[in-house]
């Protein structure tokens, strides 16, 4: 008995991380922001969400399948694109989950998503250094000088964004995959209080105007 629930816990998560996989890489289809020679998708958020419910290994896995699927599909920068597509996605997500899969509350969900985002913003600095130079053949000081610029409020604004739209989404897309029965029902203390979703909404406001601005000022 205990291994016919283990093995439909198993396929209700393959089923879920292949869900929500694909609808990730649809939404890197519709939601891309060109800024530059940078693009912008909201592909992180839809990972972070599943990888809340499904936890971190998740992420590791859908960050690989969706940078794996847009390399062969639409992919333009080879092998290298692809690599930095997925320690993009990889160093959110996965930092986001590990924390939130300890503390499973309101407060567990804004300290992952602020993690997250730092994580996700050195991370990517070091990977321009490193990997950009060999995708689009410049050297490493032409990379560097467009750190301040370019790259470091970039990807502080798609951190923010992707965070923003994570906390908006996460708790109506969390309740759908439960009752739907792609996840196991949830163990916390149940619905969020009125305070807790006022909260989530004022501070993924102003995450997500902090972003917007941000993009507008460089793409001007």
């Amino acid at each position: 008995m205990k291994n016919q629930t283990r093995t439909s816990e198993l396929t209700k998560r393959m089923t879920g991380v292949a869900a929500f996989s694909a609808l990730a890489y649809g939404v890197s289809l519709v939601t891309n922001i060109k800024v530059g020679f940078l693009s912008f998708d909201a592909k992180d958020a839809i990972i972070t969400i599943a990888s809340f419910i499904y936890g971190p290994v998740s992420a590791v896995a859908m960050s690989f399948i969706t940078a794996f699927i847009e390399f062969i599909s639409f992919g333009s920068t080879g092998p290298w694109g692809a690599l930095m597509d997925f320690v993009s996605t990889f160093s959110f997500t996965f930092t986001a989950s590990l924390i939130y899969k300890y503390r499973r509350k309101l407060s567990g969900a804004l300290i992952s998503l602020g993690t997250a985002s730092a994580v996700y913003v050195a991370v990517m600095m070091i990977a321009n250094l490193l990997i950009t130079p060999l995708y689009m053949g410049v050297g490493v000081e032409a990379v560097k000088s467009l750190i301040p610029t370019m790259l470091l409020p970039f990807n502080i604004a798609k951190a923010l964004m992707n965070s923003a739209i994570a906390m908006l989404i996460y708790k109506p897309v969390s309740r759908l995959i439960r009752r739907i029965g792609l996840a196991k029902p949830s163990e916390g203390k149940g619905a969020s209080s009125r305070k807790d979703t006022v909260i989530i909404l004022s501070v993924a406001a102003v995450i997500l105007i902090a972003a917007v601005v941000i993009f507008i000022i460089l793409r001007k």
